[in-house]
């Protein structure tokens, strides 16, 4: 990039009020969100009594939204579902066959007063440490990505360091099958709404199918550049990799690909929204996504408003049409840095950029009021030092609406519920839950 990392971020000095801080600190509102992970809390809350426990704990805590990982990114679901596989073993160990880890914990945290979120990893359908996932049902499903000798392979055939297998988002079956995962959840449980996790591709190199290729052509000729598509050199004009260097090297048609995809995870959540909106109009749609706004290109995602424009070297024109946030009823966006505030982390030797205050300033910067963000903490950053973890939800919550805490088995093994407790005295009420307060927002930015 001709930009360095450093001044892709934005500076305190660019930092601009928040209309949604405010409306939410006028409505006494504030996001305490407790992410429960599928595969790290797995026998934890593998019982009722298991989850009673843990609900009554973050009760405890004051935290007021629940979201549980029901669908992890192996596939394999923790709910009864007519369309997924169900999780069977873990570890070698058997899982409670007749046991519905959704349903009882939305009993057990409705019960205590606390909404609850079914959290699904949208098009991670496999992984390389649990075998089942669909990604494997159906390996015509799978990405393909460049690989570093700029081969194609499917996803089950790379080395990638991360175990998740995605499928390709453009496959109108992985579609159908996300959205009727949605239908299902929705339809048969009490919960207060879906939040989607992976959402994106798995990285710059992805997806390069036949299909894509076809879908790209198209976005070609509908931008008027259909004149390009005869001589099409696939998928060098978009780009290639070089074994002398990490960096790709890019073709004439790369910033009209990173539009391309962009749009396709719009149009995709466009449908999701419909999908819960109309099986349950009261049903709320979140999402969450990493703070990194200024490389965030790279999975294909621009999770900004779609006024949100941008002078990065990458940036194609317009590009803020594909920005999403004004899809989503909130968005947690992962701040999964060590130094709480900026000064912290220039005192550390880190780029200001690299903290959990500067984080949230870029998310609110991104999102520009057109949804309710919740910046949020990676707890194991913070092992052994509750008070610079207690700083770093002070910095969510003054520099957004809320925040969100991945993850529970964090929690729970540092016993940090006193610390919670600490930063959180009072109860709350998260903004999205507050019936119109989203309505009021974007009223009053005129956002649509």
């Amino acid at each position: 990039m001709s930009q360095s990392a450093d001044n892709m971020y934005i500076s305190a000095d660019q930092v601009t009020d928040s209309s949604a801080t405010d409306l939410a600190r006028e409505a006494g509102a504030q996001a305490r969100i407790m992410w429960f992970d599928a595969e790290a809390n797995i026998w934890a809350l593998s019982t009722r009594e298991g989850v009673r426990d843990t609900v009554a704990r973050c009760k405890y805590a004051n935290i007021n939204t629940i979201i549980v990982d029901v669908k992890p990114l192996a596939g394999l679901v923790l709910y009864n579902s007519k369309l997924a596989p169900r999780l069977t073993t873990f570890d070698g160990k058997p899982y409670p066959a007749d046991y519905d880890l959704l349903a009882t914990v939305v009993e057990e945290s409705h019960a205590a007063g606390i909404p609850v979120y079914a959290a699904i990893n949208v098009f991670a359908e496999g992984s390389r440490k649990l075998p089942g996932g669909p990604a494997y049902s159906h390996p015509d499903w799978q990405c393909i990505q460049l690989d570093a000798d700029n081969t194609l392979r499917r996803a089950d055939e790379l080395g990638d360091m991360h175990h998740a297998i995605f499928v390709n988002p453009v496959h109108p079956e992985v579609r159908a099958y996300a959205l009727g995962i949605v239908t299902e959840i929705i339809a048969n449980y009490d919960v207060d709404g879906i939040v989607l996790d992976r959402m994106r591709y798995p990285n710059l190199y992805t997806d390069f199918s036949d299909l894509s290729r076809a879908a790209f052509e198209s976005h070609l000729k509908s931008a008027g550049q259909g004149h390009l598509v005869p001589a099409l050199n696939w998928p060098a004009d978009v780009i290639q990799r070089s074994p002398d260097s990490p960096d790709p090297i890019r073709g004439p048609l790369f910033k009209d690909w990173l539009k391309f995809r962009a749009q396709v995870m719009h149009d995709f959540l466009a449908e999701a929204r419909g999908t819960v909106k109309s099986t349950r109009p009261d049903a709320q749609l979140g999402i969450y996504v990493g703070s990194w706004y200024p490389a965030y290109f790279d999975v294909g995602v621009n999770w900004g408003s779609p006024t949100n424009t941008s002078d990065y070297e990458w940036w194609p024109e317009g590009y803020e049409t594909t920005g999403y946030a004004d899809l989503v009823d909130f968005m947690c966006t992962g701040c999964y840095y060590a130094a709480a505030r900026r000064a912290d982390a220039i005192a550390a030797g880190e780029p200001e950029w690299q903290s959990v205050e500067a984080a949230a300033q870029e998310s609110i910067h991104a999102v520009r009021d057109a949804t309710f963000v919740y910046a949020s903490l990676y707890l194991l950053q913070y092992h052994n030092e509750p008070e610079r973890f207690i700083e770093a939800i002070n910095e969510c919550c003054a520099r957004s609406q809320g925040c969100m805490l991945f993850d529970l088995v964090y929690a729970r093994n540092y016993d940090w519920w006193e610390a919670l407790r600490q930063a959180f005295p009072t109860p709350s009420t998260a903004p999205h839950n507050l019936p119109h307060l989203l309505a009021r927002l974007r009223s009053a930015t005129n956002n649509p």
